[in-house]
C-alpha cells in the first residue's frame, strides 16, 4: 500500500513515474502467462500449480481484467 504524505511534488511524480512503470511491466507479465497458458508451459499433467494460479489472478486482477479472470478460473478450476 502506497501512502502519499506530505512529499514534495518531484517525489511523487517519481512514485507515480515508478507506477506507470510497474504497470506496464505487470500487463507485459500477464501477457506472457496468457501466451505461456496457450502454449501448454504452465501445465503439468494438465494442472497449474496452486502459486502459479494464485499469481497469475493476483496480478490480472490487478489490471482489472475481471472478465479474463473469471474465465481463466473456470477453465482450469
Amino acid at each position: 500500500m502506497l501512502a502519499f504524505l506530505a512529499l514534495p511534488s518531484e517525489h511523487a511524480l517519481v512514485l507515480g513515474i515508478i507506477f506507470f512503470f510497474n504497470n506496464e511491466s505487470l500487463n507485459l507479465l500477464v501477457n506472457n502467462y496468457k501466451k505461456d497458458l496457450a502454449l501448454g508451459f504452465l501445465l503439468t499433467e494438465g494442472y497449474i500449480q496452486a502459486s502459479t494460479a494464485i499469481n497469475i489472478v493476483n496480478n490480472a486482477l490487478k489490471l482489472k481484467q475481471n472478465e479474463w479472470v473469471k474465465d481463466f478460473l473456470n477453465q482450469y478450476e
